[in-house]
């Protein structure tokens, strides 16, 4: 009965849907008879030989921008590098990261022009 239904759920289908159904089917068909539809199925990125894992940062580099900010350079083993930029944090006028010293504070001089005619 089941089967009667689909059959004339078809029959109401237009024509590209049709074709589009037959041509979907047939590539299914076609992967899992050959077993081409295993090497999608069973792919895995862990495998050795593969080029995918999770960066392991081991090595930071600091580098002043000599503004108040340093680049920070995160290196992975595999040699992947993130690079940030970073507000130095400085401790007894020096930062702690980079070795930036701090600036003195500006400070701003007035002088009186006094003009004699």
């Amino acid at each position: 009965m089941k089967e009667m239904k689909i059959v004339k759920n078809y029959k109401r289908l237009k024509k590209w849907a049709k074709t589009l159904f037959v041509t979907l089917l047939t590539i299914c068909i076609v992967f899992t008879s050959t077993g081409v539809a295993t090497l999608f199925a069973y792919a895995d990125p862990t495998d050795e030989g593969s080029e995918l894992h999770e960066h392991m940062f081991n090595t930071t580099e600091y580098e002043s921008n000599n503004d108040g900010t340093h680049t920070v350079k995160n290196i992975c083993e595999c040699g992947f590098e993130e690079e940030a930029t970073q507000e130095c944090v400085y401790e007894d006028g020096v930062c702690s990261n980079c070795g930036y010293e701090e600036p003195e504070e500006s400070h701003i001089h007035s002088y009186t022009t006094t003009y004699i005619s």
